[in-house]
């Protein structure tokens, strides 16, 4: 909101209502692609932002570097956020990578504990099946070996050649795509729930959103809106539903998100932080290969722009400076407020 005209507010002027950081510093709402630290001249897919927003697990598709090579591998990298907001450079994590397809699934204790695709020998060291399992760090860094997940009929079903899944950020909800029939290309949502044993239930398929193949599951941090990847409109688009009541196979009819997302291109595995403020997912854009893109959904720390001159009200003068001023609103103090001036005041 911007304002000409001269404005009283009794001995002060509010100027600007500031609840986070300057206009300058907030970045839009257009897709931007990851810096270089975390995408490459390979494949990035399944963004994977911790709870605290301060580190990002993704997969990189057939580097030299990975467990297998450059022969059809998806190896789990891991990249942090500094205090300067940047982000270090990507580096591949071993010890997650214990299959020729790796993915981070989810969270558990804010973060310590990793859910991954894959159960995994005795010993931890290879493959054994389909499903999941739950790697923890120590407090030196260092990660533990797998330990299985233990899911109702899982292995059985799962039959088809692709496979996601998700871990709601309360650990009582596991999204998954996979396909029943052996080798299909096409996959379906399903869920499965938490009991009180540590298992999960069997999982039961999403029939409100069975559309031709669905996949990349994400859940909200408060469990009502689902972001899927659908083929539906002929081409590989993020589609987003919510939860209607407690039943969590019924949604809403699915909808596009965001018309900035959604291109002629590929997108997939959309996912949000804690807030629910920013997206990350991977895209083609153009490109051969995808990368991670980062997206602005809402701003967290909305302002109001106010702009004039302050008056003496007692004679009218403009103030000769604007340091010293006190701020209020509705008659109230404001600490959240300032003064931003363009110019000396005189």
């Amino acid at each position: 909101m911007k304002m000409n005209s001269h404005i009283f507010f009794g001995s002060a002027l509010l100027l600007a209502c500031l609840a986070g950081t300057a206009l300058a510093q907030q970045p839009g709402f257009t897709p931007q692609k990851a810096p270089a630290t975390i995408n490459s001249t390979y494949a990035e897919i399944n963004p994977m932002l911790s709870p605290d927003g301060s580190e990002l697990y993704f997969v990189r598709v057939n580097h030299p570097a990975n467990g297998y090579g450059e022969g059809d591998s998806q190896d789990i990298w891991y990249s942090k956020k500094g205090a300067d907001g940047e982000w270090s450079e990507a580096i591949r994590i071993p010890e997650l990578n214990l299959a020729r397809y790796n993915a981070v699934v989810g969270f558990v204790d804010g973060g310590k504990t990793l859910m991954i695709m894959g159960r995994f020998t005795k010993s931890g060291d290879f493959w054994s099946k389909r499903g999941f399992s739950l790697l923890s760090r120590s407090e030196s860094g260092q990660w533990g070996a797998p330990r299985a997940v233990q899911i109702a009929s899982y292995a059985r079903k799962n039959k088809g050649l692709y496979s996601t899944a998700y871990l709601s950020a309360d650990g009582n909800q596991l999204l998954m795509s996979y396909h029943k029939r052996h080798n299909s290309k096409h996959s379906d949502l399903f869920v499965s729930q938490a009991q009180a044993n540590g298992k999960f239930s069997a999982p039961k398929k999403i029939r409100t959103l069975d559309d031709d193949n669905e996949l990349a599951p994400f859940l909200s941090a408060d469990g009502k809106t689902l972001y899927y990847t659908s083929n539906r409109a002929g081409s590989q688009d993020i589609l987003v539903a919510e939860r209607q009541g407690d039943n969590w196979r019924n949604w809403t009819a699915a909808k596009l998100p965001n018309e900035a997302i959604n291109t002629p291109g590929w997108e997939a595995y959309f996912r949000t932080n804690a807030q629910g403020s920013m997206g990350y997912y991977a895209a083609t854009q153009g490109s051969e290969h995808s990368d991670i893109y980062f997206v602005k959904l809402y701003e967290e720390n909305p302002y109001i722009l106010v702009s004039g001159r302050v008056l003496n009200t007692q004679n009218g003068q403009p103030l000769p400076t604007a340091s010293g001023l006190r701020l209020f609103a509705n008659d109230s103090l404001q600490q959240s407020l300032s003064v931003q001036a363009d110019a000396p005041i005189a």
